[in-house]
């Protein structure tokens, strides 16, 4: 009887890269009595506590806005976004310290597991999104066109982080304060980008500075297209562009340099 062919490397990767997706996920919630329900469990609560404690008990507005959703619908627009790509750019960075075993005892190429923790936030995120998509469809519908590209432009936010976490990534490999580093930054970063508030009521010359804040142009758009339920500036595209292909550029120069020193380093 003759022998199967052998498996490409082509399927052999994406083998991996779906186990070890996998394998993040149930990770996740290991031991955990109601395990994956948490993944809706949160988001549930999130809405629940911004419409309840923000829109109704602290009065919270947007302008001269008066529904009781506008706050919570503002803030949860840009916050599971937000939360995709915290949780890419933190799982990229430790994830070759995380699985030093499986790269040191298997012949696994290292960017399978920066995949693998993109697409485990990336599930997580849909879960999310998907719940919040619900609550949208009731609250306030959304333009179809103005939902998708909300989908695109957090993908986009999405491969940013994933190529600062690579970056991030191979840097921890050698220098372990990283991820005190990075926990630091997005402190900082969450409370620089307008995601609980609106971008105009800040300094004019804060404002000028946003410029400088890459995440800004995506958060702003997903504002744009879901709260105000409209097309963001054309600008903001290029920004998101620019930044999503820089992180690209750095993560692979950073990769490319390091990859060969990683395994005996970690």
């Amino acid at each position: 009887m003759p022998e199967s062919p052998p498996q490409s490397a082509t399927n052999k990767n994406l083998s991996l890269l779906v186990s070890l997706t996998k394998r993040e996920f149930k990770l996740r919630y290991l031991g955990s009595i109601l395990g994956s329900y948490w993944n809706l469990i949160h988001p549930l609560m999130m809405i629940l506590i911004y419409t309840v404690i923000f829109s109704r008990v602290m009065k919270a507005k947007l302008g001269g806005e008066q529904d009781t959703f506008a706050y919570s619908i503002y803030l949860c627009s840009g916050i599971f976004a937000w939360n995709l790509f915290s949780e890419v750019v933190n799982r990229c960075s430790m994830s070759l310290i995380e699985n030093a075993g499986f790269l040191k005892k298997i012949a696994l190429r290292p960017y399978i597991v920066f995949g693998a923790s993109f697409l485990s936030a990336l599930v997580n995120f849909c879960i999310s999104f998907s719940i919040f998509s619900v609550f949208l469809f009731f609250a306030r519908p959304v333009d179809p066109l103005h939902y998708v590209l909300a989908l695109l432009v957090t993908v986009l936010l999405g491969l940013f982080g994933l190529g600062f976490g690579i970056f991030l990534g191979c840097i921890n490999v050698f220098l372990r304060d990283v991820q005190q580093m990075v926990a630091l930054l997005f402190q900082l970063w969450f409370w620089f980008t307008p995601i609980v508030y609106l971008h105009g009521t800040l300094p004019e010359f804060v404002q000028k500075l946003l410029v400088f804040n890459p995440a800004f142009p995506f958060i702003e758009s997903l504002h744009t297209l879901i709260f105000h339920n409209a097309m963001p500036p054309l600008r903001y595209g290029g920004l998101m562009l620019f930044w999503t292909v820089v992180a690209g550029l750095i993560a692979a120069y950073t990769y490319k340099k390091s990859i060969s020193l990683v395994r005996d380093n970690l």
